[in-house]
């Protein structure tokens, strides 16, 4: 389940939060984060 939502400046602020971030994913869409019984296992969302 997602616990922080981070807004990315640009590409390279979105490359920069992924790369210090565990657990994280690109959210784009997100249809497979926090659907029950999906297989993310994410804890941060990075938007784009």
């Amino acid at each position: 389940m997602i616990q922080e939502y981070l807004v990315a400046t640009d590409t390279e602020d979105a490359l920069k939060l992924k790369r210090n971030k565990n657990k994280s994913v690109f959210y784009a869409g997100g249809t497979e984060i926090n659907r029950l019984h999906s297989n993310v296992d994410a804890k941060v969302a990075i938007s784009l």
